[in-house]
């Protein structure tokens, strides 16, 4: 794993780098320089040529990287060549040949700040040199590659690699990105199986380079190549996946034009309120996708009483209270989405039970329904609607205050609050913008809020 703030995205998260992550990454590379120079006394003569042909294995295995999903880094199936190196020539040449034949194009062509391309060389030259360290820890010089010993040693080893990669590549994107450490390795999680799928091929590499020669090592380039495609189609289908879902949020909003942004607002407002109060990365991954679709209900409800710009009649209201249930019907069918069905159905339950559709209260109320519950009420309250002003962030935060124990949950709207005061909550209303038709707010006009907040 490997850090990479392009020009574009340090532009779109980080324009500054906070210095707690220069100086982290200094010390990174301070580190990688005093580890070198321990080792150098441990180190043995190979041949150059033996040196060059992994330096060359590691370049091809490594010049094809993938974009991380959700985490700003690439990965690569240079592993396995890296880690063999670290095994058949030592933590130090090994350490060596990775840190430079895993130099990609991106760094290359000075798309990653020169920082960052030194803490990159210092923090991957530490995993392999802790990698092989560990390994010729446990060998011991004494197994043979066919022993338990020696498996057991490649695997240790392997692990190592891994750990010391995976933390010193998430505290360098926590402290740039102003991010929980925890967060981002719950963004990484995904690459584990994967990684140690590769172990088997590193301890492959060394047994066949042992007997066969070069010739062995550049047949398991075929494997790598696979697994570099299974790392590409977890991409790819997350990818779609996403694109899909959005597609269906804005083939709902197509249908009325106050509806503009509703769905990515509400998902964005969504995950900040869940990562605040400390979700696991699977959790708010789960939360930005529901929160996308909360409203897809909305697709079962008429026309002409979606887009009445006036108040809704009893028989009117009763109908568009509906759609939370038609939505969770609709979520129920897709696999990936069934946990959420249930925040969907309860996301306009209130904490003190008066909510629809099943008048359920407190804490009998999912998490997530209740953080939804008050980011689209928030949403509703901050955009313009034919028939009313959109409130400004201050009027807003007194209402949510206002409705707090009754309609929302006070421990949600403490973590709202805390996003509201300290990074703001303005970004994506812009002047003209319209967003959903607001069913509560229309209901009041007949007395059927219960006293809440505006909430669609």
């Amino acid at each position: 794993m490997a850090s990479d703030s392009t020009p574009e995205s340090r532009e779109r998260s980080i324009p500054v780098r906070p210095f707690g992550a220069t100086v982290y990454a200094l010390l990174v590379v301070a580190g990688a320089g005093a580890m070198a120079w321990y080792l150098r006394a441990s180190a043995t003569g190979f041949h150059w040529s033996d040196l060059l042909f992994f330096l060359v294995m590691i370049a091809v295995t490594e010049a094809l990287p993938i974009d991380m999903p959700g985490v700003r880094g690439t990965v690569s199936v240079s592993f396995a060549m890296c880690y063999s190196a670290a095994v058949l020539f030592g933590p130090l040449f090994g350490g060596l040949l990775t840190a430079v034949g895993s130099i990609g194009r991106r760094e290359l062509s000075g798309r990653v700040p020169f920082i960052e391309v030194m803490f990159n060389r210092a923090q991957l030259f530490i995993a392999a040199a802790t990698g092989g360290l560990v390994f010729s820890i446990l060998w011991n010089g004494n197994a043979s590659p066919g022993s338990m010993q020696f498996v057991l040693s490649v695997l240790g080893g392997g692990v190592a690699y891994f750990v010391a990669n995976m933390l010193a590549f998430s505290g360098y994107l926590a402290l740039s990105t102003e991010t929980p450490i925890l967060e981002i390795l719950g963004g990484v999680r995904w690459a584990i199986p994967s990684y140690m799928g590769l172990l088997p091929i590193a301890y492959l590499n060394v047994a066949v380079y042992d007997t066969v020669g070069m010739l062995g090592v550049i047949v398991f380039l075929l494997p790598l190549m696979v697994g570099r495609y299974a790392f590409k189609m977890y991409r790819e289908l997350r990818e779609v996946f996403i694109s899909t879902i959005s597609a269906l949020a804005a083939a709902l909003e197509a249908r009325d034009p106050h509806t503009s942004g509703h769905a990515e607002r509400v998902s964005r407002h969504a995950v900040r309120v869940g990562q605040e109060m400390g979700l696991d990365r699977e959790r708010v991954d789960l939360l930005e996708y529901v929160a996308i679709l909360h409203d897809i209900g909305k697709i079962g409800i008429p026309d002409h009483i979606l887009q009445k710009p006036g108040a809704f009649t009893e028989s009117e209201w009763a109908l568009m209270k509906r759609h939370s249930c038609i939505g969770a019907g609709i979520l129920q069918r897709i696999k990936q989405l069934e946990t959420g069905s249930e925040w969907v159905r309860h996301h306009h339950e209130r904490y003190d039970g008066r909510g629809y559709p099943d008048g359920l209260s407190g804490e009998g109320i999912a998490l997530e329904a209740r953080i939804l519950a008050a980011v689209d009420s928030l949403d509703a309250m901050m955009s313009e609607r034919p028939y009313k002003k959109a409130m400004t962030v201050g009027q807003a935060r007194r209402e949510i205050i206002r409705c707090s124990g009754t309609q929302f949950d006070p421990r949600v709207v403490e973590a709202l609050l805390r996003i509201i005061d300290e990074e703001g909550i303005e970004d994506g209303y812009p002047d003209g913008e319209v967003a959903e038709a607001d069913e509560g707010v229309r209901a009041a006009a007949s007395g059927e809020t219960n006293g809440g907040a505006a909430s669609p």
